[in-house]
């Protein structure tokens, strides 16, 4: 991710963080602390928040539900009560996809 004078926005990264987190949770949960970082930098809450929640699917595939589970709810509910649909969608598919439910979202 470019950092200095030309900061890409969180999201620019995605497909990128969707890839890794198919194939291994170690280059997934290192591109969305990255990810958190930059959104820090940035002051983006929805993307801090949103960074957090990916987190916590690779606690979840790393074999930690506990920290999984607090740390996907917390995005959850935060996403719901700052009226962030994208991430309130994008976590329910996440979690529907990871159980094994490649339903409709």
């Amino acid at each position: 991710m470019q950092r200095p004078g030309f900061p890409i926005r969180p999201a620019g990264c995605r497909p990128k963080r969707d890839i890794d987190g198919e194939l291994d949770s170690k280059p997934m949960r290192r591109d969305w602390e990255e990810t958190l970082e930059i959104a820090r930098e940035l002051g983006d809450k929805k993307w801090q928040n949103r960074a957090s929640g990916e987190i916590g699917f690779a606690n979840f595939l790393d074999g930690d539900l506990g920290k999984a589970q607090q740390m996907v709810a917390a995005t959850l509910i935060t996403a719901t009560l700052t009226g962030d649909v994208g991430a309130q969608i994008q976590i329910s598919r996440s979690d529907r996809k990871r159980a094994g439910d490649d339903g409709p979202a």
